[in-house]
């Protein structure tokens, strides 16, 4: 349990881990193979759209999960959405205050390279979106309703917490 890499490099987080499968009892002597002698079970996962959570769910095989009792001890787990993207910030942009449009999807490109540093779909109208080193950075807000993109460059982080860009729709 804990931090690791999977198969393409991204952390992950690894809550627990169930193996149901005695490998003692797998043996020459052709025994049966005995599946339900650990902690076999399944897992479900919930997305919340309203309030962006996820939950995690670990079930027991033949638990009953309209029963929220028969969970594993320890579960359900529950994170934000902006959770799963833990990079720690080097510094933050202006706050973005947005008028005319409602939960807009905000993209914030690096102007040295041009490379996508994240987008997402904001709650609301205002937005801090953090970065990741000493850059310029574009950002996009874009209006996916009406099919309005607009765009302010050269940004840099932001110098205190005042600092706001507004963007009209």
């Amino acid at each position: 349990m804990g931090k690791h890499k999977d198969g393409f490099g991204n952390l992950v987080t690894v809550y627990t881990v169930t193996n149901p499968t005695d490998f003692n009892k797998i043996s020459t002597n052709k025994e049966p193979l005995v599946l339900h002698d650990k902690a076999p079970g399944y897992g479900i996962v919930r997305f919340n759209k309203t309030n962006r959570t996820i939950t995690a769910e670990c079930w027991p095989r033949y638990a009953d999960p309209s029963n929220n009792n028969d969970q594993y001890e320890g579960w359900p787990i529950t994170i934000k959405q902006t959770d799963n993207y833990g990079r720690k910030a080097f510094a933050y942009l202006p706050k973005i205050m947005i008028s005319g449009t409602i939960d807009p999807v905000v993209e914030i490109r690096d102007e040295k390279n041009d490379k996508l540093v994240y987008c997402i779909r904001i709650k609301g109208n205002t937005f801090r979106p953090k970065v990741f080193n000493d850059s310029k950075y574009a950002i996009l807000v874009k209006d996916t309703e009406k099919e309005i993109i607009k765009k302010l460059s050269a940004i840099a982080p932001a110098k205190s917490d005042n600092e706001i860009l507004e963007f009209e729709f």
